[in-house]
């Protein structure tokens, strides 16, 4: 007994000198100086359960100090380089003009070798954060690169931060076990008798209440906060915080305690996640056209790609957590569309049928690439919306080359409606032979040229570069123009046989200028 009243003493001044020489090392060589006592600390459970009690009251006491220690000193230096980094950057945001690293815990437990490599490889099992691949010209490619990179480094970060955290629990955990023979937090299985559940109760509980004294309050405390600098640095954090905290949850079967840590602090950032949705979404409604430049791409279109594609890289599709993700992506993009036919009104270069048909392209073919099941119904509704928009531009907004003429055969087609028999519809005065002769005479081939030339310009000014959509509208265009020549010829043929009467133009002289201009933006680069 004198023997082992002089333990704590002994044990815990070379502890200490250990702790100041390398206390990021893991606590190896403390585990290792303990450990060598497991024996005797066993049979002094058993036989002597007073001196057991005072070796682990001193244990307890020492090992709080240097975890307080430890966890302040590694959290100061994160949230240092946080809010140093959100004192230069922005941050994400829908509004616009239109440290050391820390290694792995020793292994004391072989029955956890396969649960700490799994947390090894964190972040190469959930995935990394590339530079964005998104359409768009100068100052806005360097903003999504830059704002990428700066996730990056944060997820980075923020993965440093759970492979402080989980080793550091884990082999604790461990250690108590083993030398002190303290057991394991475990679930209580749904078969267990009335006596078996109280006991397992029982011990959860003395478990539970030993580290939360000798860690878990103080983690608790420096991991929160930290959570809150990074919100404030940046909203959109909250989204990377979300995901490496909701992976471990599932998969630290090992750790009941770690498990319940976590999900705790997941509580805290899913609230954040959902204030960023609705702000982002504020900040969507909020958007204005811009007063010298023709809209083209919308600011709030391209970073609601830059979110879904960045989320995409980083989110597992088999992520039971998914859900809340897929929620802010339809919330996003529901947001996007009023905003897009909102600015389509607002703003004065263009008409409003372009702003929603080349946004809703762009929309369309992102929600293509995805493939996302929750976003399914709003794809066929972009898509709608493309080809209505596009419809009424090239039939109704843009101007036609041929106007009189087909202000003629509407005629025709009325009369025909109202029982007027085709061979009895060139006898009316408005829509003689004669008349139509002379409304032929006024589109020469050079005329109906000149004039589908001057439209294909007014196309070329109306689209934005970026979208790529003149060859598209163009051949919508023409194909319009085709389809009324086809069905002039066709009512020429029925109400006035035998008459003649053609145009001076063709279908291959308007394919031909059609494919003359799209030659040319190609070699300018510019189709």
């Amino acid at each position: 007994k004198a023997f082992l009243k002089t333990v704590p003493k002994l044990l815990y001044a070379e502890l200490d000198e250990k702790f100041r020489k390398d206390w990021q090392g893991k606590h190896r060589a403390r585990h290792i100086n303990v450990a060598r006592f497991a024996s005797l600390l066993n049979w002094c459970k058993v036989f002597d359960p007073v001196m057991y009690g005072a070796i682990f009251q001193s244990y307890q006491t020492s090992i709080t100090k240097c975890y307080a220690k430890e966890i302040n000193t590694f959290f100061k230096d994160k949230i240092g380089l946080i809010q140093k980094k959100s004192n230069m950057d922005k941050g994400f945001s829908f509004a616009g003009k239109t440290s050391g690293s820390t290694t792995s815990m020793m292994d004391i437990s072989a029955s956890r070798q396969s649960f700490r490599g799994s947390l090894s490889n964190i972040r190469g099992s959930i995935g990394s954060v590339d530079s964005m691949n998104v359409k768009g010209s100068g100052d806005s490619m360097v903003t999504y690169q830059t704002q990428s990179e700066n996730n990056s480094k944060f997820d980075s970060l923020f993965c440093k931060v759970l492979e402080f955290i989980t080793p550091l629990v884990v082999d604790e955990e461990d250690h108590l076990n083993e030398v002190f023979g303290i057991p394991y937090i475990e679930d209580i299985p749904t078969d267990a008798t009335d006596n078996e559940i109280r006991i397992r109760k029982e011990e959860n509980t003395r478990t539970n209440n030993i580290l939360v004294k000798l860690f878990g309050a103080k983690l608790d405390q420096e991991l929160q906060q930290l959570i809150e600098v990074s919100y404030k640095a940046d909203p959109y954090y909250s989204l990377y915080m979300y995901l490496r905290l909701g992976k471990p949850s599932h998969n630290q079967e090992g750790s009941v305690f770690l498990k319940r840590f976590y999900s705790s602090c997941l509580i805290i950032v899913k609230r954040q996640f959902d204030m960023f949705i609705k702000n982002q979404v504020s900040q969507i409604g909020e958007a204005r056209p811009h007063k010298s430049k023709r809209c083209g791409i919308l600011h709030c279109v391209h970073k609601y790609e830059h979110f879904v594609r960045d989320t995409e890289r980083i989110f597992d599709r088999k992520v039971e957590r998914r859900t809340e993700i897929e929620k802010g992506y339809v919330a996003l993009l529901e947001a996007v569309f009023l905003a897009v036919e909102r600015i389509s009104k607002e703003q004065q270069k263009v008409p409003p049928e372009v702003v929603m048909f080349e946004n809703h392209h762009h929309l369309t073919e992102l929600m293509r690439a995805m493939n996302l099941s929750c976003l399914r119904e709003l794809q066929d509704r972009a898509a709608r919306l493309y080809e209505t928009n596009l419809n009424e531009y090239v039939t109704v907004k843009l101007g036609n080359p041929i106007e009189k003429i087909s202000t003629f055969f509407t005629g025709v087609k009325q009369s025909l409606s109202s029982a007027v028999r085709p061979e009895e519809v060139g006898f009316q005065i408005n829509y003689s032979r004669s008349v139509l002769k002379s409304i032929i005479k006024q589109y020469p081939l050079k005329d109906v040229k000149k004039s589908i030339e001057h439209y294909l310009n007014k196309i070329d000014k109306h689209l934005c570069d970026e979208e790529g959509l003149y060859e598209r509208v163009g051949s919508a265009y023409c194909h319009s123009i085709l389809s009324q020549l086809t069905q002039y010829l066709s009512l020429i043929k029925s109400c006035y046989p035998d008459s003649g009467l053609t145009f001076e133009f063709r279908e291959d002289d308007i394919r031909h200028l059609f494919n003359t201009r799209i030659t040319q933006k190609s070699q300018s680069g510019k189709g």
